[in-house]
């Protein structure tokens, strides 16, 4: 037997059918708008005090945090921002206390790497820290001819770059040379260094530099033929060009 519905009928169906829907989307919506204010606000996942231990500042973890887009919905200062490790740092979270302590595990810094402002690096070219703009022998200390700001727990440079630039000062040490000063030109992908009686070294970050370049270098100044010429030119790999005074 087949029930039929008057137009009446199937129009208050669908009415109410309408309101039921609505009230569903309206309940889901507001749960997640009540959720999103929970944890927004909610008091143990606000983060009432920083504890440091080996860092200056909160803030040089800021960087790293914000680049995920769930912390910056949520805030810096919520504890649902915070992974258990950033870079070097290690996180612990209280949340009865709502005390987050950062922790930087010991890692000892390559050097010193100066653009507008100077911070330590360590071997991954990450910015530690401000440091001093200083000068001499004891503190490797490199000069980026770029106008720009760095910042904490952002790398200074690219890593093939920075790779290429351990592996040539420690070639460096190799040699009788004592280099007092280097310079990075990023834009010519260009590595300098000047020796303490005026030695000029050019080197190229485009290719890995070989042992046979150091050796060669050990030889050239130990016999003269370095403190003798304007500069020594190591950009076009496989080949030295020393350039007569």
């Amino acid at each position: 037997m087949e029930i039929f519905f008057s137009k009446a009928q199937r129009d208050r169906y669908y009415h109410r059918l309408r309101i039921k829907i609505y009230l569903i989307a309206g309940a889901v919506s507001l749960f997640f708008v009540l959720g999103a204010w929970l944890v927004l606000n909610f008091p143990l996942l606000r983060i009432n005090k920083f504890e440091l231990v080996n860092l200056q500042s909160a803030e040089e973890a800021r960087g790293i945090i914000l680049n995920n887009w769930l912390a910056r919905f949520l805030g810096f200062n919520n504890f649902l921002s915070w992974p258990s490790q950033v870079s070097d740092i290690e996180i612990k979270k209280e949340y009865f206390g709502r005390i987050l302590t950062l922790t930087r595990t010991e890692k000892p810094s390559f050097a010193i790497w100066c653009a507008r402002e100077c911070y330590w690096i360590d071997n991954a070219g990450i910015a530690l820290e401000p440091a001093p703009d200083t000068e001499g022998l004891s503190i490797l200390k490199i000069s980026d001819s770029r106008d720009i700001l760095l910042a904490i727990g952002k790398p200074v440079i690219n890593g093939q770059s920075l790779s290429n630039i351990i592996k040539i000062v420690e070639g460096l040490k190799t040699t009788p040379l004592r280099p007092e000063k280097f310079e990075v030109n990023e834009e010519d992908r260009e590595f300098r260094a000047t020796g303490s009686r005026g030695e000029k070294l050019i080197f190229s970050l485009q290719f890995e530099p070989s042992a046979k370049i150091f050796s060669y270098l050990a030889e050239i100044t130990q016999n003269g033929r370095l403190k003798s010429s304007a500069y020594a030119d190591f950009t076009v790999e496989n080949r030295i060009y020393l350039k007569p005074r």
